[in-house]
């Protein structure tokens, strides 16, 4: 496999094992974001409603305080003051003396003031009951008995809020902030409160879009549903749609729990101690979270596709090419002996360091080719000389020999022929050095494909 294809398999793999992680990885992640993204909204829009429940309510504590500062309504002369202790809906008869009236008128601007307010009224020790508007029903009623002014009863010198409790005259589900009246020694002598009703703040969350389209609640410390846009639970129970998650969401102060279908965010107000919560349907975060999701792998895959290719380009121009080079020219060198191969050495880094060596290592093999050229020339020049020189040294002995043999005097005869053999050792001696010399350079044309002329192995002498 060519180093190109390699490249680009390695790559390729590297690219695709990134993007099935991914496709892993960032669902659940965005998922978990996306429920962090719809809890911080939710919670922020739960902080909104809880800011002008606060605002509602501590607008009607000091209604209250301000109430039970009031120097007409504080007026402690009520043995006149209207009395439903008896009252029978079919006798019964108002008689507001003018002190009565002088209160029942500033209620009255209080209750007109505020129309989240269904009610402003008073109650006194002696039974007495002073209301902004007329009861619906004049029915028995003894103020000294409700919830409201016990609760105030208890806690003297403090502006309470009460449970939700229901009314005696209509089917409203009240909640009261109320305070006790204190005279001069500190003894209570009646209560004054404002009321709201349940529907009141139904019908103000009803105008509240949740974020995810969820229903919003509001419950108190025992977990009654005070508040929701879904009013058929209001004045219900909040553990019965928990799932068994009742211990966390009614022992913490904030908070999300998982549930069936959907997800409960909630928080405690500072000011009132109630709770109030919405729903995240888990198929809207399902459905945000697959966009998100959608549009990130694309990205990302976008993103790999392009980092790739630019990967590919840049080590295609640093790395590929100049490697395919070098071993393109090696393969020259090897197949053809020929090393005036031309090697492109403008590549930086290790590549190009490899590419300059690569370049030296040629020219030194050139030399050297140049040098056993020189060499091999040489001993052809040695080889030439060495032939004549046999010759010339070989054709007088041979004539020497020829002149001796025809001498009868044999003393000067052997002496002669002694000397012509002696030089004949000579000779022979010479072409054995001509015979290494010829292997040497048969060897330097064979393996190091230098060219030269002459014979290869005939020793011209013996010719």
């Amino acid at each position: 496999m060519r180093l190109r294809a390699k490249v680009l398999l390695v790559v390729s793999t590297i690219a695709v094992l990134v993007m099935l992680v991914i496709a892993v990885i960032v669902p659940i992640t965005i998922h978990e974001y996306s429920l962090d993204v719809a809890t911080t909204g939710s919670m922020d829009q739960l902080g909104h409603i809880d800011f002008a429940l606060s605002l509602m309510i501590n607008e009607i504590r000091q209604s209250v305080q301000n109430l039970s500062e009031n120097p007409v309504v504080r007026n402690t002369d009520d043995a006149n003051f209207t009395s439903f202790l008896n009252a029978s809906p079919d006798t019964f008869e108002y008689n507001i003396t003018p002190e009565e009236q002088a209160i029942i008128d500033i209620f009255r601007i209080y209750d007109g003031a505020h129309g989240y307010v269904s009610s402003v009224y008073m109650g006194r020790e002696n039974g007495a009951f002073v209301r902004a508007y007329p009861r619906d029903s004049p029915t028995a009623y003894d103020p000294r008995e409700r919830p409201w002014y016990i609760l105030a009863e208890e806690n003297p010198g403090r502006i309470m809020m009460t449970a939700p409790y229901q009314s005696v005259s209509n089917d409203d589900i009240n909640i009261g902030v109320v305070t006790a009246l204190l005279d001069d020694e500190g003894r209570i002598y009646g209560v004054v409160g404002i009321d709201i009703t349940l529907a009141t703040l139904t019908d103000y969350l009803s105008g509240v879009e949740s974020v995810w389209g969820g229903n919003v609640m509001v419950t108190n410390g025992n977990g009654t549903i005070l508040a929701a846009r879904n009013s058929s639970l209001v004045h219900t129970s909040v553990i019965d749609l928990l799932e068994g998650n009742e211990d966390a969401y009614l022992g913490s102060a904030s908070g999300r729990i998982a549930l069936t279908d959907h997800y409960m965010v909630y928080l405690t107000s500072e000011v009132t101690g109630w709770k109030l919560s919405t729903s995240i349907p888990a198929q809207e975060i399902d459905r945000f979270a697959t966009g998100v999701t959608f549009q990130t792998v694309l990205f990302v895959v976008l993103a790999i596709v392009l980092l790739s290719t630019i990967i590919l380009v840049v080590l295609d121009r640093t790395v590929v090419r100049p490697i395919s080079d070098l071993t393109r020219i090696t393969e020259a060198v090897t197949r053809t002996g020929r090393l005036d191969q031309e090697v492109h050495a403008d590549a930086g880094g290790e590549i190009g360091a490899l590419a300059r060596s690569f370049k030296g290592m040629l020219e030194k093999l050139r030399q050297d080719e140049i040098e056993r050229s020189r060499t091999l020339v040489r001993i052809e020049e040695n080889l030439e000389q060495l032939a004549a020189l046999n010759d010339r040294i070989r054709n007088p002995l041979t004539v020497i020999m020829a002149v001796t043999e025809r001498e009868r005097d044999g003393r000067g005869k052997d002496r002669v022929v002694k000397a012509v053999k002696d030089i004949d050792d000579i000779v022979t001696m010479l072409d054995s050095g001509w015979e290494e010399s010829a292997k040497v350079r048969n060897f330097l044309k064979r393996h190091g494909h230098i060219d030269g002329e002459g014979t290869d192995d005939e020793n011209p002498v013996r010719r």
